[in-house]
């Protein structure tokens, strides 16, 4: 079932957390931080996923996504991989998403439509992703906030209420937690502390996260490295949600070759040329090892069962 085995990275359970240009954070005296803690008074939110998509080019250039490497690149540039970034929806040069480049040729190979495939997922409820934002006194400027990733379940393993209108997802469901999310006392496995609203957007980040794509009737097994969240927050839901990280090639690669073997070759190739991001953090010396993603997403209310 497609993201039913999606599994939070429980290495970074308590990751930094970068809340709209950093979060306060008080030092440790081993050179880390601290996250600070925010107060318990203020009312928690819960929302659940209900578009996903890849990151897309617009006719302009135009492609939603984080500059990940701190670089503006052009195609000359080898610190760049040797390619150019994007500039983002709000006029921010740098992004790097390279799935918006690899996109099209997925769905050309496989005759799908990812967006539509995760669409179809969430309505059938084997995509059903909630954020949870805690200690929420404001949701225009709010220096502390907590947010929480959880896998859901309808009640019952039956399919999600539908607006039939819209073919969306219909607000204020209860959802089941999926025990997946949670470690073995029962607190969530992504979790991040000190993060801010600021001008009605949240930036979250950095966190590892692991989930299966759906392409052509197989699943690719995602691990997003350092993965980065942004979207504008109300009471009512989320939206303008973007996702980004790193995936590593070596991994991806291997992923793909064991569902379909056949295509060794032709992925190991395609993704050479598609890399932008590097080094691999386990070969610190290997560099252009990473490809840049980006996948955009919006959220209606939710309450938890």
């Amino acid at each position: 079932m497609i993201l039913r085995n999606l599994a939070f990275s429980a290495a970074l359970a308590l990751p930094l957390v970068i809340g709209c240009g950093g979060g306060d954070a008080t030092p440790t005296g081993d050179g880390g931080v601290t996250p600070m803690t925010c107060d318990e008074v203020a009312p928690t939110y819960l929302y659940v996923l209900d578009t996903l998509d890849v990151g897309r080019e617009d006719p302009a250039g135009i492609v939603p996504g984080f500059d990940l490497d701190g670089l503006t690149s052009t195609d000359a540039d080898a610190d760049g991989c040797y390619i150019a970034d994007w500039t983002s929806p709000d006029g921010v040069p740098g992004i790097d998403n390279q799935l918006a480049d690899l996109a099209p040729t997925i769905e050309l190979a496989t005759g799908t439509a990812l967006g539509q495939q995760l669409q179809d997922s969430i309505a059938s409820g084997s995509v059903l992703i909630l954020i949870e934002l805690e200690n929420v006194d404001d949701f225009t400027n709010d220096p502390c906030i907590n947010l929480n990733l959880f896998l859901a379940n309808v009640p019952g393993d039956v399919a999600p209420q539908i607006d039939p209108a819209t073919g969306m997802l219909l607000p204020d469901q209860a959802f089941d937690i999926d025990p997946a999310s949670l470690d073995a006392a029962g607190n969530p496995v992504v979790r991040v502390e000190g993060a801010r609203i600021v001008n009605g957007s949240v930036l979250a980040g950095p966190v590892d996260l692991s989930f299966n794509l759906p392409a052509g009737g197989m699943e690719v097994p995602l691990n997003v490295r350092d993965a980065q969240l942004a979207f504008d927050v109300s009471a009512t839901g989320l939206s303008n949600g973007i996702l980004g990280g790193q995936l590593i090639n070596a991994e991806l690669i291997a992923a793909v070759v064991a569902l379909a073997p056949d295509q060794a070759g032709l992925v190991e190739s395609t993704l050479a040329n598609l890399a932008d991001l590097g080094p691999d953090p386990s070969d610190p010396m290997a560099l252009c090892t990473g490809l840049s993603v980006g996948l955009t997403f919006g959220a209606t209310t939710a309450t938890r069962n």
